[in-house]
């Protein structure tokens, strides 16, 4: 076949000469071959903030968690003044320093009754974050995931979370 014959076959398809010279890597059983990340399932932990409110059964339980935060500043400058009362000309500096206190506060509430078939329930108040496992890797022979790199993260805590839990 010759080049010019090569090239209308081609042109019929609907390619080019490049396209039909890139060879595309496909993996003999079509299990793919780019890499990518895997994650678990996510796993929630708490922290509690403050000790769990109790009741038996029936009752309604509530707890309030206030998070708040204070800004405390010192404004500090030089004075000079003239005390001509005392000594002609002296002058004498004098610091003043006011501190500065603003706090800002916010409060989160949850309420939750314990059923009633319950001996016992706990409402508990603190934060949460969920973790989960991860692994970036590819399909090897086989189809075979092939790990290159694993690990945690750690995804940051959510405040306020409330829970409950049986007693």
């Amino acid at each position: 076949m010759t080049v010019g014959a090569a090239m209308v076959s081609l042109i019929a398809l609907g390619t080019t000469s490049a396209q039909a010279a890139a060879s595309t890597t496909a993996h003999p059983m079509n299990c793919g071959t780019e890499r990518s990340y895997q994650f678990g399932s996510p796993k929630s932990s708490r922290i509690g903030m403050v000790p769990p409110s109790s009741a038996p059964g029936g009752h309604t339980l509530g707890i309030s968690l206030t998070a708040g935060t204070s800004i405390t500043g010192t404004i500090s400058g030089s004075l000079q003044t003239e005390e001509s009362a005392i000594v002609a000309s002296a002058k004498q500096t004098v610091t003043a320093s006011i501190a500065l206190t603003m706090t800002a506060s916010v409060t989160y509430s949850d309420s939750w009754k314990v059923p009633s078939s319950w001996r016992k329930g706990y409402l508990h108040a603190g934060a949460d974050r969920d973790t989960v496992s991860w692994n970036y890797g590819h399909y090897g022979a086989g189809c075979k995931w092939v790990i290159v790199r694993k690990g945690t993260a750690k995804l940051p805590y959510h405040i306020p979370a409330f829970w409950s839990t049986k007693g």
